[in-house]
């Protein structure tokens, strides 16, 4: 005899947040789209964004589930060794702001930095 009691599945009330999830999703995009004229605004929303949206993006990008979860879990098993990784990210950052944004726009190279 198995003990794992077995799952009926999705209810409606799943599906419904499903539907309504995917339905907000698709309609956000849609109108945050509109503006795009091109394959260079989609690319680079139009050189219009502001320095705070692209920061939390490329952040957001960069940073895996992983990174998210397992150094604070590292960290706190001792190995503190990980935490450089915040020291990183702040260098880099700067880095990249100082000498290679700058030049990626005056030159109007397409990067995800740009």
């Amino acid at each position: 005899m198995s003990s794992v009691e077995t799952s009926p599945g999705l209810g409606g009330v799943d599906w419904l947040v499903i539907v309504v999830y995917l339905a907000a999703v698709i309609g956000l995009g849609v109108w945050l789209g509109r503006g795009q004229r091109n394959t260079r605004d989609y690319f680079l929303g139009g050189r219009d964004l502001p320095w705070w949206g692209v920061a939390f993006s490329i952040l957001a990008t960069e940073t895996s589930a992983l990174t998210f979860i397992g150094v604070p879990a590292m960290a706190y098993a001792g190995d503190l060794g990980f935490m450089q990784i915040v020291l990183g990210y702040a260098v880099g950052r700067v880095i990249l702001a100082v000498m290679m944004v700058p030049y990626y726009f005056r030159n109007e190279i397409y990067s995800p930095y740009a």
